[in-house]
Parts: C-alpha cells; sequence; structure tokens
C-alpha cells in the first residue's frame, strides 16, 4: 500500500485534528450543519489542498451519488420512522426529511472518496471516470423514476417497517459481497479504511446523539445498542461498520479502476 506508507504524516495530522475538532464541536455544542464541516468537511479541504487533482473526481461522484440516494432513502426513512432529523436551514423536503440531509450526504460522501482516492489509489490513469459510469447513472435514473411513480401514486407504499435492516441489507451488505467476492483485491484497501473510520463514526454518533443532531424514534429495529449513556438502533451501527465498505465497492465498480 505505497500511497498509505508515503502520506503517514497526513494520517497522523487527520487522525489528532479529528480529536481536536472533536473538542471544539463538544464546546461549542455543535448543531447538525457546523458537526458535519467539523468533521467531514475539514478534514476533505485539507485532503483537497495536499493533492488537487482528485477534487474533480471525488467531488463529481459525491453529489452523483448522495443528492438521488438521499432523496429516496432519507425521504422513505423518515415517513417510515425509521430516523430523524432536524433542520437547522429550516425546510423539510416533500414535507419529510430535512434539505440539510443533502449537504450531510455530499460531504461525507466527498471525503470518504477523497481520502481513499488519497492514501490508497495509486494508479492515476487520467480518467474522470470508467466505462461502468453509464450503468451507474442509468441505475439512478430508473430509481427516481420508480420512486416518483409511487410517490405521486400512493405514498403509503413507501412506508416499510424494518426499512432500516432492509436498506442496510440491499445498499450496504450485499454491494459490498458482490463486489469484493468478484475483485478480492480490493479487500485489504476496503478493509484498512472501514477500519480507520469506525472509531470515527462511532464518535461522531455520540456526538450527534448527544446534540440531538438525529434521534430513532420509531419501534420497528432488530435490536438496540448502548454506548456509555447513549443508546441506537442495531441497524445503526451496522450502518458504522458497513456504509464505508459499501460506498468504496460501489465507487470502485462504477467510477474507478477495480484496482
Amino acid at each position: 500500500m505505497p500511497s498509505l506508507v508515503h502520506h503517514k504524516g497526513d494520517l497522523l495530522l487527520i487522525s489528532v485534528g479529528f480529536f481536536i475538532l472533536v473538542s471544539i464541536g463538544i464546546l461549542i455544542e455543535a448543531n447538525y450543519l457546523f458537526m458535519v464541516f467539523l468533521y467531514y468537511g475539514i478534514p476533505a479541504v485539507y485532503l483537497s489542498v495536499r493533492q488537487p487533482k482528485h477534487i474533480q473526481k471525488s467531488l463529481l461522484y459525491a453529489i452523483m451519488f448522495a443528492l438521488p440516494v438521499t432523496l429516496i432513502i432519507d425521504y422513505i426513512g423518515h415517513v417510515s420512522n425509521a430516523w430523524f432529523e432536524p433542520s437547522v436551514i429550516g425546510l423539510r423536503l416533500l414535507n419529510a426529511f430535512p434539505i440539510d440531509a443533502f449537504l450531510w450526504a455530499i460531504t461525507f460522501s466527498y471525503y470518504v472518496s477523497i481520502f481513499y482516492e488519497y492514501f490508497f489509489e495509486n494508479n492515476l490513469s487520467g480518467r474522470l471516470f470508467s466505462r461502468n459510469t453509464k450503468y451507474f447513472l442509468y441505475v439512478i435514473a430508473v430509481a427516481l423514476s420508480v420512486f416518483s411513480i409511487i410517490y405521486f401514486a400512493n405514498r403509503a407504499w413507501l412506508v416499510f417497517p424494518h426499512f432500516y435492516f432492509i436498506f442496510i441489507i440491499a445498499f450496504f451488505l450485499l454491494p459490498s459481497i458482490i463486489v469484493l467476492g468478484r475483485h478480492p483485491r480490493l479487500l485489504p484497501k476496503v478493509i484498512l479504511q472501514a477500519l480507520y473510520f469506525i472509531p470515527y463514526q462511532l464518535i461522531y454518533e455520540v456526538s450527534a446523539l448527544h446534540f440531538s443532531n438525529w434521534s430513532f424514534p420509531g419501534s420497528h429495529y432488530i435490536g438496540w445498542v448502548r454506548l456509555f449513556s447513549y443508546q441506537f438502533p442495531f441497524e445503526e451501527l451496522l450502518w458504522i461498520l458497513l456504509a464505508v465498505p459499501a460506498f468504496i465497492c460501489i465507487y470502485e465498480y462504477f467510477v474507478d479502476d477495480l484496482q
């Protein structure tokens, strides 16, 4: 993993800086959007400055991925009572989820992808996207079309018990198994970044719960996890464990070179 070896100093700086940013967030009682900026935005900006050639690819993918996925998943998640997020901006889309969620999703997606490019990718071919990107756009177009048809036909069909668990299995676990099963050479990179992000995400989770940046008001969960004095669904723990690997697998298959 030559890139990771060569950038050990940057990794150490980001890691130490994260705990400083967490301390700042606690001191100022950061709201939803400011916490996104502190925990994801600032490290992403640092990596962007360090290697600007990764910005365009990572940002375009983050937007292409985050906007449609957030629209569909956050809407269904909120109307299914799987989770709830308050709005700092004060605007809820489709009378369901906060528009702030788009900013969270884009920032998170951008940080994960530029982190991956910076620390783990060595073969910089100069290509912005792969030949599989068009299939990603087809999938997104179909998903948005189906969502729109159901939304206008009968919104009750978009309410699912145990939606969070279904979402985790269908969009995180299965894609990861398929991509890593077919391309096992990706496994070391995916595992390393996933392991790095797990404590990162756990700290973010506790911070978000402490400042009421989101909550879990539903009853259709497969179980609960208690961490210190905070409690969240077992599905949220699965999200913490599987979101980054799934994101990287989807990124590799549809955007990158599967190397």
